[in-house]
């Protein structure tokens, strides 16, 4: 990812089923704090797993790496160029991941290359 303005949010939603309501929510907010932070949606709403407790700025020129991964333990972390940023643990939803959506509210960044993996 490459972001080229301090500004607004850039957010990767992970669905299991097809409610088209995000399970898991992953976002990243440009210039403010926290940087990045992780949300569960259930029936009673939107709950923060974790966050990265500071400002981090990558409107810097360069390409980052952001990885979210999740075990089969429900263990879930977010990593920033191989630095982990968020780590946490939640069991609400065990099933694999079959969609994911790319919002962009206000900021100015390019996705290069998305990749999904996981067990068959």
């Amino acid at each position: 990812m490459l972001s080229s303005k301090a500004d607004g949010c850039f957010e990767i939603d992970f669905f299991q089923g097809h409610g088209h309501t995000a399970d898991y929510r992953l976002a990243y907010n440009a210039g403010n704090w926290p940087s990045f932070e992780l949300q569960r949606f259930g029936r009673s709403g939107a709950r923060c797993l974790g966050n990265l407790d500071q400002t981090i700025k990558l409107e810097d020129g360069y390409h980052f790496l952001i990885l979210f991964s999740r075990d089969e333990s429900s263990g879930m972390s977010v990593s920033l160029d191989g630095r982990t940023l968020v780590q946490t643990n939640d069991k609400s939803f065990r099933n694999p991941f079959n969609e994911i959506t790319l919002i962009n509210d206000g900021g100015d960044l390019a996705v290069r290359e998305i990749s999904v993996m996981g067990a068959q």
